[in-house]
């Protein structure tokens, strides 16, 4: 096993290193949203995991906090995205904030 995650390590940094993925928009844009859905459901779920992780180990209250946290980042961040389609601002201004939710 140990073989088997040395050699698929070498393989992803090599990927990651000649940013192989970008030739992902050359084949059809249909693999490309499917690579992106991929990414976002491997993070959905690292998050959604670590929430249970916080139940299962943590005191009720800091498991109740947690859980605020996470509710509080996604509404914060979804309300940076609602500021692209707002009058706010600039136009420049939404922008930023607004691509900045995506980081968050």
């Amino acid at each position: 096993r140990v073989w088997q995650g040395l050699w698929a390590a070498l393989f992803t940094g090599l990927l990651a290193i000649t940013d192989s993925c970008a030739l992902m928009a050359h084949f059809s844009r249909f693999v490309e949203d499917i690579f992106a859905l991929l990414i976002s459901v491997i993070f959905i779920v690292g998050a959604f995991r670590s929430l249970v992780e916080a139940y299962q180990d943590l005191s009720t209250a800091a498991a109740f906090k947690t859980t605020l946290l996470c509710l509080g980042t996604f509404a914060f961040t979804r309300w940076l995205q609602s500021l692209k389609r707002s009058r706010a601002a600039t136009k420049t201004i939404r922008d930023i904030l607004g691509n900045f939710s995506v980081a968050i």
